[in-house]
């Protein structure tokens, strides 16, 4: 079995946005693009606060994993406060 790919788990939340987005316009038309912008903002701005909340909840279970023990939150470099 091969290794997981790391991804950028936000931009890619944030691509699946925008592309919804833009194939819900009706045909006919014009794409509204600063909404386009704004939703696609602010889906990244959510999608990058749950991956950090994440990681400070998993704390614990990443100092286990060879994967994820170098981590800063689990070897100290930074704290959550």
């Amino acid at each position: 079995m091969s290794a997981p790919v790391p991804t950028n788990d936000p931009a890619l939340v944030t691509l699946t946005a925008a592309a919804g987005y833009a194939v819900a316009v009706p045909v006919g038309t014009p794409m509204m693009w600063d909404a386009l912008v704004i939703t696609s903002g602010g889906t990244m701005l959510a999608a990058m606060s749950a991956s950090a909340f994440n990681q400070i909840v998993e704390r614990e279970n990443d100092s286990r994993m060879t994967r994820t023990s170098r981590r800063p939150l689990v070897t100290g470099k930074i704290t959550p406060q």
